[in-house]
């Protein structure tokens, strides 16, 4: 039954929703007179905005990717796990970087 639900959903979302780079271009078009509307901006200062701001964001993606490529590679070499020695949750897979959160209440 499950399958069968998803096999429709799948069908009725690649037939109605858009691509994703059509819903992008609808936003930001959206988000452009919403800008010169509301603001009193010229389009051309809006466009300008734009564009300083995605340079803002690019930095911000690069650090992610950053934290995102060296989180995956560092725990890899041996000579890293040997230097972190018996780390909390070694479980000789490599894996000691998991970690585990609990909540408890407080009375």
């Amino acid at each position: 039954m499950f399958g069968r639900l998803k096999g429709v959903v799948a069908r009725v979302i690649q037939a109605y929703l858009p691509d994703p780079l059509v819903i992008v271009l609808l936003l930001t078009l959206f988000i452009f007179v919403l800008g010169v509307a509301t603001e009193g901006s010229t389009p051309t200062e809006i466009v300008v905005y734009f564009g300083d701001r995605f340079w803002g964001l690019l930095v911000v993606a690069m650090q992610m990717t950053l934290v995102l490529v060296t989180a995956t590679c560092l725990p890899r070499p041996r000579s890293f796990r040997r230097c972190c020695g018996a780390c909390p949750g070694d479980d000789d897979t490599g894996n000691f970087l998991r970690t585990e959160v609990r909540l408890v209440p407080t009375s």
